[in-house]
Order: C-alpha cells, then structure tokens, then sequence
C-alpha cells in the first residue's frame, strides 16, 4: 500500500467579531435627578415625626433571672451527693475516681444545659 499525502489542513482562525447591539440608542430625554441623600433622610424622618415613631419610650428594666441562684444550687446539691455517696461507701481508690468522674460529669452536664440549651427563665 502506498502512502497517499495528506491533505493541505486549512489554516484556523477566529471567527469575524459580531457585537449585538443591547442597549438603546441614546436618546433626547433628560437623565434622571440623582438621588439626594438628604432631601431623601429629610422626607423619611418627616415621616417618622408624622407617625410619632421617634418619641422615646421608658426603657423596661429585664426581670431578674433566676437561672444563677438554681446553677449555683444544683451544682452544690449534686456535687454535695457525690460526696455523700462516696463517705457512705467503701474508700477504695475505684469508688474514689468513680466520685471524682462523676462530679466531673455532673459539673460539665450542667454548665451545658443550665447555660447553653436552656433559655433565661
């Protein structure tokens, strides 16, 4: 089989540029004002005035929470417990770290919950 030449390739090129026009022709009519920032601060508090939203209002003092005093009680309630359970048992190194483990645990569950999940009461 002989070889048969190949093909001259024909030379690559972009394509002619076409722009399609978007945008209207300019026309005869004015631009539009621009915005006037003060004119348009001056016409929303005219509004506030006239809706009587700017007068002040007595500030309401929040209640107390409670939350502080019942962590602080919880805390030394459960802690307290702890400590009952371990002096009424045997002093065993094994029931010691079991105490501390669960103070340690009682302690952090109840940050969490008491600070972070629940909400003010």
């Amino acid at each position: 089989m002989a070889d048969t030449p190949e093909p001259p390739r024909p030379p690559l090129t972009f394509k002619p540029k076409e722009f399609e026009r978007v945008n209207a022709a300019p026309s005869d009519d004015p631009p539009p004002p621009a915005n006037d920032i003060f004119a348009m601060q001056r016409e929303i508090r005219a509004r506030e005035i006239a809706s009587g939203l700017d007068e002040l209002k007595p500030v309401e003092t929040p209640r107390r929470s409670r939350r502080r005093r019942d962590y602080w009680f919880l805390l030394a309630a459960g802690n307290l417990a702890f400590v009952m359970l371990a002096a009424i048992s045997s002093l065993n190194a094994i029931a010691l770290v079991y105490t501390f483990s669960g103070i340690i645990l009682y302690t952090v569950g109840l940050t969490w919950v008491m600070w972070f999940v629940m909400s003010d009461y």
